[in-house]
């Protein structure tokens, strides 16, 4: 994986654009670690199964903040179905330019509005983890990651088991 990882940090030097890998597996598990580093999401993976509560709690959506602490550990390991598949798999894809926060119709950036009421994608989200820790993170990777898992615990896991399964034949 770090040769493929080399190659396309190579290409990507030659090109204007950035490509990222996105991993997948049968056995996905994001309670495992994927990073040498404790504070940040390694590429192609999702958040440890650990930081999303307190990422919820930190969610636009009032919803999803007061339903954070009544999520179970069991419904957190839904979150994985997100990057399981019926075979190993890496999958190379363009990064979106998401980071890149759209200005105002007068051309105005949003980083300079008076305005704290503006949430873009590219905010800067600190999110204390119940370790104390504090990490950082974009306004619109926490909303999606957040966003995704909600909707993964309301499928169930019945559900998503089955469809992985007849997938899988």
């Amino acid at each position: 994986m770090d040769l493929m990882r080399k190659n396309l940090e190579r290409y990507s030097e030659d090109t204007d654009e950035t490509l990222e890998l996105v991993y997948y597996h049968p056995h996905y598990d994001s309670s495992r670690p994927t990073s040498t580093t404790t504070n940040t999401i390694s590429p192609g993976h999702l958040p440890p199964r650990s930081w999303m509560k307190p990422m919820m709690r930190m969610s636009c959506d009032i919803d999803i903040v007061k339903r954070a602490d009544t999520i179970t550990e069991e419904e957190l390991t839904l979150v994985d179905y997100q990057l399981k598949s019926p075979v190993p798999m890496v999958h190379i894809q363009r990064q979106a330019a998401t980071n890149i926060a759209p200005a105002f119709p007068d051309g105005t950036p949003p980083a300079i509005t008076k305005t704290t009421e503006v949430k873009t994608d590219s905010e800067l989200v600190h999110v204390s983890l119940d370790d104390g820790e504090v990490i950082s993170m974009s306004r619109g990777d926490l909303e999606e990651y957040v966003k995704n898992a909600v909707t993964l615990i309301a499928v169930g896991k019945t559900e998503l088991a089955l469809a992985l399964d007849i997938e899988m034949g």
